[in-house]
């Protein structure tokens, strides 16, 4: 008896092991595949254990190796949303031009000979800012022959910087009275560098042709809601953050420049001291090699904006170019 019962515990603990090691999508079927095996033969109904994250509701967590439930596609042409796959069933909607669909199948991935496709149409407008309600859809078919659909570059879990402009920025203002831009739109450029940058990831879409942006709970804002002109992927708002920085670096190597340049116009050029050209070339090689990557990795961690990436690297330069050559 002692050694059955030893086996017994040995196979359950087998068994625990191997369910927590399966994929979570496949824990569910081995929970009821379990729960029918231990019922008696008496023909006691279990009901199977449904997994909470496979609703349609529920936003979706996707890791990059993962494919997506769901994919997310833009209407290149106004159609109609109709209940059924018949073109005489009710229609649900006019959607317009550029209007963003959940499409269960990739766009690309459909076969010619497929007439009706069946798509999610966002039904909101507007989002609450602190919120994690999942959005609202209506689930319909549109007529795949006659739809221009093509599959977006972002899709749902995504991880995204989402870009808010501030257009009463003091710099932007102090812009406007330049010469080249008085009374003149800026360039695109301008807002761009003092714009708000605030990470997450693509919990859904609204109307429109905007993506909603989520955010972890406790953020200002949880949510957001942009185009696709106002995101950037991780891999683009690294090379943002790397310009910005570079940008700085140059300036503030061609500020110490100028300043070692005009202290020797007033004298001859110093063998000794503090504005010798030796010294010049070890700060150079400092503010190149360790100062300037020192200040651009935080600035990416936090999601600065390029002006302020800009500013950091070349204030920490001259700040060490001050301490170095101050007299």
């Amino acid at each position: 008896m002692y050694v059955l019962r030893r086996k017994c515990y040995a196979s359950s603990f087998s068994l625990v092991t191997a369910r927590r090691a399966l994929h979570p999508s496949l824990r569910p079927m081995l929970c009821s595949r379990t729960a029918a095996a231990a019922a008696p033969s008496s023909n006691i109904a279990v009901p199977p254990v449904v997994n909470s994250s496979d609703s349609l509701d529920r936003q979706p967590q996707r890791s990059q190796d993962v494919p997506p439930t769901r994919w997310l596609a833009q209407l290149d042409m106004p159609t109609q949303l109709r209940a059924d796959a018949d073109s005489e069933a009710e229609l649900l909607s006019e959607l317009p031009q550029g209007e963003l669909l959940e499409t269960f199948r990739k766009v690309e991935e459909c076969d010619a000979e497929e007439e009706w496709l069946l798509v999610r149409a966002p039904l909101e407008e507007t989002v609450e800012v602190m919120s994690e309600r999942p959005l609202s859809y209506q689930v319909g078919w549109i007529h795949h022959p006659t739809t221009a659909l093509k599959t977006v570059r972002f899709q749902l879990g995504d991880k995204l910087a989402a870009r808010v402009d501030v257009p009463n920025h003091p710099v932007v203002e102090l812009l406007r009275y330049f010469p080249p831009w008085r009374g003149d739109k800026l360039p695109a450029w301008v807002p761009a560098m003092c714009c708000e940058i605030h990470t997450g990831k693509v919990g859904g879409v609204v109307k429109r042709g905007r993506f909603m942006v989520q955010r972890p709970s406790g953020a200002v804002p949880e949510r957001l809601t942009l185009e696709d002109a106002m995101l950037q992927s991780p891999k683009q708002r690294a090379r943002n953050t790397v310009l910005a920085g570079l940008l700085g670096l140059g300036f503030s190597a061609a500020l110490g420049f100028a300043l070692h340049a005009w202290a020797w116009t007033q004298d001859k050029v110093p063998k000794i001291g503090v504005k010798t050209w030796p010294k010049l070339v070890g700060w150079l090689t400092i503010i190149v090699l360790v100062l300037s990557p020192a200040a651009i990795w935080p600035c990416y961690s936090v999601a600065n904006s390029p002006g302020a990436t800009f500013c950091a690297v070349a204030g920490l330069n001259m700040l060490f170019y001050a301490d170095l050559f101050a007299e």
